[in-house]
Order: structure tokens, then sequence, then C-alpha cells
């Protein structure tokens, strides 16, 4: 036999001298790709971070109800626990008038949600 590159006939056996670029790759299984909303409600963890998520933005809507519409901007939505929600201001003037008008929000909130503690927080800048 001559020296140099020998290939087998046989499929079986590897081909030990085949060049590189030749070798089949395996491809990589890829799963098949879900709707966000299908794989939230797949998952009992999920499901009840979307519930506190969605808490969250239908009590600040309700909040936007009571509170002048040149304040909407610089409220944001805080912490949902047991005992109450956390309304974010992102400067002192308004996390002062929140403070006045919190006996009128916390009965918006109340009317809606049932009862619960409003805490008005001054958010930090980072």
């Amino acid at each position: 036999m001559a020296k140099g590159r020998e290939f087998s006939s046989d499929p079986t056996l590897p081909q030990v001298n085949s060049p590189r670029y030749l070798n089949a790759r395996a491809r990589p299984v890829v799963p098949k790709a879900q709707a966000l909303r299908e794989t939230l409600h797949q998952h009992a963890s999920l499901q009840q971070l979307t519930r506190m998520a969605l808490g969250h933005q239908e009590r600040l809507a309700t909040v936007k109800l009571g509170i002048p519409k040149a304040m909407h901007e610089s409220v944001l939505a805080g912490g949902l626990d047991e005992s109450g929600w956390t309304l974010l201001a992102r400067n002192a003037a308004v996390a002062a008038k929140l403070r006045q008008l919190r006996p009128h929000l916390e009965l918006l909130l109340k009317e809606r949600f049932g009862p619960g503690e409003l805490r008005i927080k001054l958010l930090q800048p980072a």
C-alpha cells in the first residue's frame, strides 16, 4: 500500500485519517420555544411573581387616580407584602405631597384592595 491517507470503505469503522472538516458535527438540541405567557402559567413560583407584578401595577393605577397628573411620572410602585404596599417618590417634593394625600390614597386603595398600610418612601438615587 502507498503511504498517505487511508480511507476505509466500511462505514462501521471510524475513519482515523479523515480530515477534520469532513467529520459530521452533532447539532445542539434546542427545546421548542414557548411564549412567555405559557411559561409563566406553567410554574407556580412564576405565577405568584406575575400576580405580584400585576398587583403593583393595579395599585399604582389606583393611586394615580388620586394624585395630580403632573406627579404621575414621579411616582413608582414599590414592594407589596402582607401588611401593605410601598409607594416610591422620585423626589422629596413629591413625597411630601403624597404624604399630604395619604388619607385619600389609603381610602382609594382600601375600597379596591381591602385594608392595608400605604408606605411612602423617597427613591434614593443610584
